[in-house]
């Protein structure tokens, strides 16, 4: 311990938090129609928005990651995944591939 060094990694006793998963309900068929109905009422592209993101099944922070240069005439094309963080901005999570063709 003269100049600081430890002889042992303390990080070895250490033990990992216990992990609290969160069970998630999706909505049902019924519950998704009346939300699109809804989204779509208030406006289309927050129609298309939320359509978008039950056919894909993108989390929420990748969906508002999306950016005007992934879509083309004939649909979306996401090769990176970047989510959104209120605290921490945006980070990349790897390569994730979604490709949806417009209806």
């Amino acid at each position: 311990m003269k100049w600081g060094w430890v002889e042992s990694n303390p990080a070895l006793l250490a033990s990992p938090p216990k992990v609290t998963v969160a069970r998630v309900v999706a909505p049902t068929v019924e519950q998704l129609i009346s939300i699109l109905e809804e989204t779509k009422a208030v406006h289309p592209q927050w129609g298309a928005f939320f359509m978008f993101g039950a056919l894909t099944g993108m989390r929420r922070g990748e969906l508002c990651c999306l950016h005007w240069d992934d879509c083309g005439d004939t649909g979306v094309m996401v090769t990176k995944s970047m989510i959104y963080t209120p605290a921490g901005g945006t980070r990349e999570h790897g390569l994730f591939i979604v490709e949806a063709l417009w209806l």
